[in-house]
């Protein structure tokens, strides 16, 4: 009697179960009961697929483009921020380039002998001081330079 009792248990387990179950019409699925019998009735044949979940699900042509696509686009996006963050670093380093350069310039400019012909003058002056030490001596001593 337990053998029969165990044996009615796994025949319900078993029997019980659901599968799903789809109807195919050619290509597609079938989306609803009339377009099976429709289809049944004008061709005479329905397929019937079952659907698990441990079978593996393989990707279709469409599937595997479509990711494909996304990845690149993915990709493009990235170097195009990349691209974007390289070409903010070279402007703000132009800037600060540029802002040196105008300091150096200032600088420069603050720096400038603002008299130039005093300069000029006070030159001429030396040179002529080291020519009248050394008009005496047959080669001139052009290291002794004048206070």
């Amino acid at each position: 009697m337990k053998q029969m009792f165990c044996i009615l248990v796994l025949f319900l387990i078993f029997g019980c179960s659901s599968t799903k179950q789809t109807f195919w019409c050619g290509d597609h699925a079938c989306a609803n009961k009339k377009e099976k019998e429709a289809y049944f009735n004008k061709t005479m044949i329905v397929e019937i697929k079952e659907v698990s979940k441990d079978k593996y699900k393989k990707k279709t042509n469409l599937e595997i483009i479509r990711e494909q696509n996304d990845i690149s686009i993915l990709d493009a996006k990235i170097e195009e921020n990349i691209l974007k963050q390289k070409q903010d670093e070279l402007v703000d380093q132009a800037k600060i380039e540029e802002e040196l350069i105008k300091q150096e310039q200032d600088e420069l400019k603050k720096n400038k002998p603002t008299n130039t012909e005093n300069i000029s003058k006070s030159f001429d002056e030396i040179v002529k001081n080291i020519r009248s030490k050394n008009s005496f001596r047959p080669y001139p001593d052009i290291n002794d330079i004048p206070n």
